[in-house]
């Protein structure tokens, strides 16, 4: 019988245990506009250096050296 106790016991507690999950919604005005041009993103924490804001070439010039800096096949500096 006390077999039996353990085992509701630690079912219970394996029930109760995905309530204390925080809630991982985006908060409503931090998402990025799905309409929007990835180098319009005006968003202080994504900004790199050598990208400025709103200018496509800066952008792609960004995006080619960080993709450079990913190959593992490029020559090292």
């Amino acid at each position: 019988m006390r077999a039996l106790g353990v085992v509701l016991v630690s079912m219970a507690a394996i029930a109760f245990a995905g309530c204390g999950e925080k809630v991982q919604t985006i908060p409503v005005g931090t998402e990025r506009k799905a309409d929007a041009q990835p180098w319009q993103n005006q968003d202080k924490r994504f900004l790199a250096p050598g990208w400025t804001p709103g200018n496509e070439a800066s952008w792609n010039a960004q995006m080619a050296n960080r993709a450079q800096g990913q190959n593992d096949y490029a020559p090292r500096k």
